[in-house]
């Protein structure tokens, strides 16, 4: 076992662990938010036929080529073409009305608008010659053989929108792994029931719950345990028949009542690494039973996410399938002075534009365990360990959280 070991090396443990990674195909309706499996490429282009790209009159431009004012060219109107019709062809010398997404008819190879055309009852009156144009080229968008997806995208409206216009109604993607939530301590209480003396309502199921929603795997209620080491080894062996991972929260500092190590032990567990050197989610042990993995975070629920986003996040994508495991990263300068830390210290925030720099702004909480700070925090950033204020303005790297 490990123990006491910086951030980064106990995010990469965790990024290295095997992860079992199944296929499932679901329709296109159900896609949305899942992670591709399999490349696809364009086999039809995109639009498949050249169209109109809006109403107004097809024809041949060389029937126009001998227009002059004192000798005007006619092109009588022979017909109309709407969206969704083909097999029309334009007789030389006529023209033919089209709407908007209609296919251009054989023998044309222009579109003017209907209010840029002079008529002479039935027929478009020419006093210049039109150059070819205005015509929405088949491909134009995509084409054959272009690459719409790619295996360990996380699909948005836009892959499955360019699926569906490729006639393909379902999608290959990767089984949504499964996490288990158990959370341990005799103070907690479930919402809803009535709160008793000296008892807290159990959050954190929800903080991570969401968490691990937002990330693309499905959480599982574990329930609240005792701290017993047998009370939680029987949760951690159940959660692990039902779920890919379990995660527990509380019992991990070093206290009396602190036996999720030996609850894991007791199990058969191997303990990967215990406590890391950050505040907050320093206080955090990882082991596995049987090939899967148990992230156990500390009960405070800053803490807790901030383990959960910046150690254990890397080895989740990796089970959804994802290319990018890690979270996006960027610089950004810090909004205000940060106190002096002997550790890594980790920051509830967002970003703000402020004067044509992109700032960190700190979201602030009162008080240990309080879950406010990851109110409006969309990034984490990392504060290195310092002995001196580290001041405004000071570049740091920060995180997505959001």
């Amino acid at each position: 076992m490990k123990t006491d070991l910086l951030p980064e090396e106990g995010r990469q443990l965790l990024a290295s662990l095997p992860g079992i990674v199944e296929e499932e195909t679901v329709g296109l309706w159900d896609a949305y938010g899942r992670v591709s499996a399999e490349e696809i490429r364009a086999e039809i282009p995109c639009p498949p036929f050249s169209r109109s790209p809006y109403d107004g009159y097809a024809f041949s431009s060389s029937d126009t080529m001998a227009a002059s004012r004192q000798s005007p060219v006619r092109l009588p109107v022979r017909g109309e073409i709407a969206a969704g019709e083909a097999g029309f062809r334009v007789a030389d010398g006529t023209a033919v009305r089209i709407m908007t997404g209609a296919p251009i008819p054989l023998g044309a190879d222009t579109v003017v608008k209907w209010e840029n055309v002079q008529m002479d009852g039935e027929a478009l009156l020419f006093s210049v010659p039109v150059a070819a144009g205005n015509i929405i080229p088949a491909g134009e968008d995509i084409a054959v053989g272009k690459p719409l997806i790619q295996r360990g995208d996380i699909l948005t409206s836009a892959h499955v929108a360019l699926a569906a216009a490729q006639g393909i109604s379902s999608l290959r993607v990767y089984r949504q792994p499964s996490a288990v939530i158990i959370s341990t301590g005799p103070e907690l209480m479930t919402p809803g029931k009535l709160l008793s003396a000296g008892k807290i309502y159990d959050s954190n199921l929800y903080l991570l719950a969401g968490l691990l929603k937002r990330q693309g795997v499905i959480p599982k209620n574990g329930g609240i345990t005792e701290d017993r080491t047998e009370k939680i080894a029987e949760r951690v062996q159940d959660g692990l028949r039902d779920a890919d991972i379990v995660i527990t929260t509380g019992g991990v500092s070093a206290g009396k009542y602190d036996v999720t190590a030996e609850a894991l032990v007791a199990c058969g567990g191997e303990i990967l690494f215990r406590k890391l050197r950050c505040r907050p989610g320093g206080a955090m042990l990882a082991g596995q039973i049987g090939g899967k993995p148990v992230f156990c975070f500390s009960g405070n629920p800053c803490a807790a996410a901030v383990g959960l986003l910046y150690a254990g996040l890397p080895y989740l994508n990796k089970l959804c399938g994802k290319r990018e495991i890690l979270p996006q990263q960027t610089q950004m300068r810090l909004q205000q002075d940060v106190k002096p830390c002997e550790q890594t210290r980790f920051l509830c925030g967002r970003a703000k534009i402020e004067k044509g720099f992109v700032l960190f702004e700190e979201t602030k909480g009162k008080g240990h365990g309080s879950v406010s700070p990851l109110l409006g925090c969309t990034w984490i950033a990392e504060i290195p360990p310092s002995r001196d204020v580290i001041p405004a303005g000071t570049l740091v790297t920060c995180y997505c959280a959001g």
